[in-house]
């Protein structure tokens, strides 16, 4: 039982390596838990989850039907069943299931070496590809192949890293979710009282640069956005604790090293720079693509779609004229929360969004405790719900699994 539960952490991001359509390693191992547990007879299961977030979902699931009936299109039965199974498959029903104490006690390992696999995988992908023409990721079967790319200085093609994914934005927000997970412990080191320079604050110090260099290695404005934005979000919580301690007249000086060691991984990025100038144009382009510069056509896309979107719902707020994929099975919003107001209003949003709030205030409450405290789950949780601004596919974000894994921190 267990072991698939940690098959499904290991593969969050691979919704493109041995998979077909919909169907892929996640969903597999996901559903194979999820069945394993639930045939057991010693199983036990989260009554608070069943009472807050099954039985609000069901009638999620039944609002998504009826307007499915009322306002049919060519894909509706397709986008129905997504928006119904995803959210089950990989995080209402596993969220359900208990399990003890002493088989996940080394959970919060084994998740951040799974992404970190994925973020090394990122860097070989690239550096091998654009020194040596040859794509790694070809090795496994894939969707689709990958031709995102962005250009040198010298013109020449650098190839932007997917991993196991469909596209590298949902290889990104998997890395920014690890980095942000990274940054939390280091901070936790440095303002616990008895911070020493241990062996373990090295290692995170050297993981977060390797997420930080693999974010990069996909191009993906997004993913570095949402990286930046975690990484401010941390920087205030702590700066915040070094205010009221000079008010209180204490000098923190683990906050004042904890700045410093932010000052080398600043500078070591420096040097990845000049040892691969082509990374140094990647980052450029990305920062272009930030502050929306329309000579890219995917920012041009991107504000055009948002617009659309808008008039879609100004026209039908309460969304009882559409249903899911109504506009989004031609092109989403590229952002889910745009293209559900746009698809299924007001109404839809609310019945979508009061069972996956209930699933992450109960993961944030949860009994478990790995040096993680409410307010760095919700730091966790908050990246892959960013992400969803960026991107409407909502069945390959790793909000799901953030989620799920967020109980057992």
């Amino acid at each position: 039982m267990i072991i698939f539960f940690y098959l499904y952490l290991f593969t969050i991001s691979w919704n493109s390596a041995f998979a077909y359509s919909y169907f892929n390693l996640p969903s597999l191992f996901s559903f194979s838990f999820i069945f394993s547990s639930y045939i057991k007879p010693s199983s036990r299961f989260n009554l608070k989850v069943i009472k807050f977030v099954l039985i609000p979902f069901l009638f999620t699931s039944i609002y998504y039907i009826l307007l499915s009936v009322i306002n049919p299109h060519s894909k509706v039965i397709n986008y129905t069943l997504v928006y119904i199974l995803i959210p089950l498959l990989y995080c209402y029903l596993p969220l359900t299931i208990k399990i003890p104490k002493n088989k996940i006690k080394n959970i919060n390992i084994y998740f951040i070496n799974s992404l970190l696999f994925v973020a090394l995988i990122c860097i070989l992908e690239s550096v091998i590809r654009f020194y040596f023409k040859y794509d790694i990721t070809s090795l496994v079967p894939h969707l689709k192949d990958n031709y995102a790319f962005t250009f040198t200085g010298l013109g020449k093609v650098l190839n932007r890293s997917r991993a196991f994914s469909s596209e590298p934005l949902i290889a990104g927000l998997s890395l920014c979710v690890g980095l942000q997970y990274c940054l939390i412990k280091l901070k936790n080191f440095f303002l616990s009282e008895t911070y020493l320079l241990n062996r373990e604050l090295l290692i995170y110090f050297s993981y977060s640069f390797i997420f930080a260099f693999a974010i990069v290695a996909t191009g993906s404005a997004s993913s570095f956005v949402i990286s930046f934005f975690g990484a401010i979000l941390l920087l205030a919580q702590v700066l915040n604790i070094f205010i009221k301690n000079l008010i209180n007249k204490k000098l923190n000086l683990n906050i004042i090293k904890l700045f410093i060691f932010i000052i080398l991984l600043l500078f070591s990025f420096v040097l990845i720079f000049q040892i691969f100038p082509a990374y140094q144009v990647a980052l450029e382009n990305i920062i272009s693509k930030i502050t929306l510069d329309k000579a890219f056509s995917s920012v041009r896309a991107r504000l055009n779609l948002f617009f659309e979107y808008i008039f879609y719902f100004i026209n039908d707020p309460l969304g009882l004229k559409g249903s899911l994929g109504f506009y989004s099975s031609k092109t989403s919003a590229i952002n889910w929360y745009l293209t559900l107001l746009g698809d299924i209003g007001l109404i839809g949003v609310f019945l979508t969004f009061f069972p996956l709030l209930s699933s992450i205030a109960i993961s944030i409450n949860s009994p478990f405790n790995n040096n993680f405290r409410k307010i760095d789950k919700l730091f966790l949780i908050i990246i892959p719900l960013m992400g969803l601004l960026f991107h409407g596919t909502f069945y390959a974000s790793p909000v799901w699994a953030t989620i799920l894994i967020t109980y057992y921190l």
